[in-house]
């Protein structure tokens, strides 16, 4: 294994998430879910783990939304992925088109892009889109949403709060209107410090009180030196003490993936490494 701080991790190359990827499938049979913690512990590279490796009987679809500034913009992001599903099976999202139809002055060709216009109708090609799915689903659904605050900061940020919690509670009366879908929120700032500046503003919802809250934790000792021991390796560090290196490289950085991964690739540029430098350096 190679050191890429920052960069895409490989869903194999995850080191020491196993037990609790299957901890989330198991909640997620149940409910929904909301994935905390402090920045740079793994949420992204776990959510790209669990999609690439998803059980065959579900249907799951990952995006990163920190690029998304409207709410007609996620749509079109959840019609394509409906779409795309459907369009395996020779089947069409035929409640977003009629719904279009009925609209008029909507031409409709094999890929459908939402005009501008139709950016006061997002809540109901939203809710049409999600029923296309469930009328013929095969599989239960699980959007994956990494970044999911950044994209509601961003929607009040363009076109103000009550667009960021119409969306927010959308969302939530889609769980409850159809209970074989399956949403994972997570971000990097944090949902709560959304909702709560939300909720300075007026906002008396809890949008996420249906699902279940669970904090990403540092990997274990056991793992964490496991992850430093295959950076060892791959970045060819020269040491006489590999164990004792990667134990130091872990408890230094207090067991988090992405500072082993970091504290790694300076190992590389220094050259030769010894355990007191590296303590030296993080003290």
């Amino acid at each position: 294994m190679r050191a890429n701080p920052g960069g895409y991790i490989p869903p194999h190359e995850v080191v020491g998430r196993n037990r609790l990827i299957a901890q989330l499938w198991r909640i997620l049979a149940r409910q929904s879910l909301v994935l905390t913690a402090e920045r740079r512990m793994g949420k992204t590279s776990i959510l790209r783990k669990m999609a690439a490796e998803a059980p065959a009987d579900r249907l799951v679809v990952f995006h990163e939304l920190e690029n998304i500034n409207a709410p007609l913009e996620f749509v079109q992001l959840v019609f394509d992925d409906v779409s795309t599903y459907l369009g395996r099976s020779q089947r069409v999202a035929q409640r977003v088109r009629d719904f279009l139809q009925h609209l008029g002055g909507v031409e409709l060709g094999g890929l459908i892009k939402f005009p501008d216009n139709l950016a006061s109708e997002w809540k109901s090609l939203l809710t049409n889109t999600i029923a296309d799915l469930t009328d013929h689903r095969g599989h239960a659904l699980l959007f994956l949403w990494d970044e999911l605050p950044m994209m509601l900061g961003n929607i009040t940020r363009y076109h103000g709060e009550h667009l960021a919690e119409d969306l927010l509670n959308t969302l939530r009366q889609l769980r409850q209107m159809y209970p074989d879908v399956r949403m994972v929120y997570t971000g990097s700032i944090g949902l709560h410090h959304v909702i709560t500046s939300l909720k300075r503003t007026g906002y008396a919802n809890d949008p996420t009180n249906d699902m279940h809250k669970i904090d990403v934790p540092p990997l274990t000792p056991p793992d964490a030196e496991e992850l430093a021991r295959q950076l060892i390796v791959g970045e060819a560090l020269q040491t006489d003490t590999p164990e004792q290196l990667a134990h130091t490289i872990a408890a230094a950085v207090d067991y988090c993936p992405y500072y082993i991964l970091t504290l790694s690739k300076s190992c590389v540029r220094i050259g030769q490494i010894c355990p007191l430098l590296i303590l030296s350096m993080h003290a």
